[in-house]
């Protein structure tokens, strides 16, 4: 139980810091960006990662 345990919460945390990054990146480029064309390419990467 506890070896389950250990790993939803490790699970949980890397869906969580991995959710922060994606989050910060897609922020970073669409700040940097300012054009329409790399807009399919952030909700792509947004969808599937």
């Amino acid at each position: 139980m506890m070896s389950a345990a250990r790993r939803m919460f490790r699970i949980n945390v890397v869906f969580r810091t991995h959710g922060a990054l994606k989050h910060a990146t897609y922020i970073h480029l669409f700040a940097t960006s300012h054009t329409q064309k790399w807009n399919p390419v952030f909700w792509i990467l947004i969808n599937f990662k």
